[in-house]
């Protein structure tokens, strides 16, 4: 998983690059960017992508499985008599934002692959319900991005605990930006697996005071002072260790603290997904915010809510 995210982000930075030298915005595009197992896929027909009354849909020719960047592609072929299809349709509102999935299966691939071995899987190969979708209107050839959760197929294992992120190009398209327009387009992109969506994790107070579980620490020693961490905020704060700050009592200032170090442990830990406060120099800024001239209560409010959503650490 981490080297997939690693190759996954530096593809995401070059296409980036790219399009800051073409001077095009990314717009409303999630910035999807499958990896492998890698499925392509293309039509010919310039209606093979359509926004019809509030659904995004797609029938399109899956082409080959591409295991990883060194492997030889794998053909996709037909299931008995019949070749193999690509569907997918999505809910969305006029302004072009997702309302939701289509009755039964969002995302269906059919056809027959030989991973070899004798390993032969014919049928349906993969399920997906949608999570997510993007846009960008780009002119002839408009661009969508989706992520899907997925549900069934026979390859469905090869994406065990993954997300499945599925780009769209939709050449010599009449998509304007506009999804309450009737538009279609050539379809031709990819499939692939990327990395969850975690849910959002946290620590508390109560947890980080603990002796046993300074060895949990990170960055952050228990010795250290409020002030040289944080800054100067507050004379009745400054001289206290972190430990003294999570041990201490109180609302106010002493309460603001408390959580404070909890999220600044929280953000440290690369055990711990802190969504709303991801990293210790958020913490610090918010909490010098707080402590000079703004709200000390809504943000001790909003690091106890980050604190309190669950701890992953033993």
């Amino acid at each position: 998983m981490t080297s997939r995210i690693r190759k996954n982000a530096l593809k995401i930075g070059a296409v980036l690059a790219t399009l800051a030298l073409a001077g095009t915005s990314l717009g409303a595009l999630l910035g999807i960017v499958p990896g492998f197992e890698l499925i392509s896929y293309t039509s010919s027909s310039d209606t093979s992508t359509q926004i019809s009354g509030g659904v995004l849909t797609v029938n399109s020719t899956p082409q080959a499985l591409l295991l990883s960047p060194i492997s030889f592609p794998i053909i996709i072929g037909p299931v008995g008599g019949s070749p193999p299809t690509l569907t997918m349709g999505v809910g969305v509102s006029g302004a072009c934002a997702l309302t939701g999935g289509v009755s039964g299966d969002d995302l269906v691939i059919t056809g027959t692959v030989d991973l070899g071995g004798g390993d032969v899987r014919s049928g349906v190969l993969l399920t997906a319900e949608v999570l997510g979708f993007g846009f960008l209107d780009a002119g002839a050839t408009d661009v969508y991005d989706f992520r899907f959760d997925v549900t069934g197929g026979l390859l469905s294992d090869l994406y065990t605990n993954e997300d499945l992120g599925v780009t769209l190009n939709s050449e010599n398209s009449s998509f304007a930006g506009d999804c309450s327009v009737d538009s279609s387009g050539r379809s031709k992109g990819t499939i692939g697996a990327i990395p969850p969506i975690l849910p959002a994790e946290g620590c508390t107070p109560g947890y980080w005071k603990q002796a046993h579980h300074f060895d949990s620490w990170v960055d952050y020693l228990p010795t250290q002072t409020v002030a040289s961490v944080f800054g100067p905020l507050d004379a009745s704060v400054d001289g206290l260790t972190l430990e003294q700050a999570l041990k201490q009592g109180g609302g106010g200032l002493k309460a603001l603290m408390r959580h404070a170090v909890a999220a600044l442990l929280n953000a440290a830990s690369g055990d711990v997904n802190a969504v709303a406060f991801p990293t210790p120099a958020d913490v610090i800024a918010a909490t010098q915010a707080a402590v000079n001239g703004g709200d000390i209560e809504a943000t001790k409010n909003a690091f106890e809510a980050a604190n309190e959503t669950g701890c992953p650490l033993n």
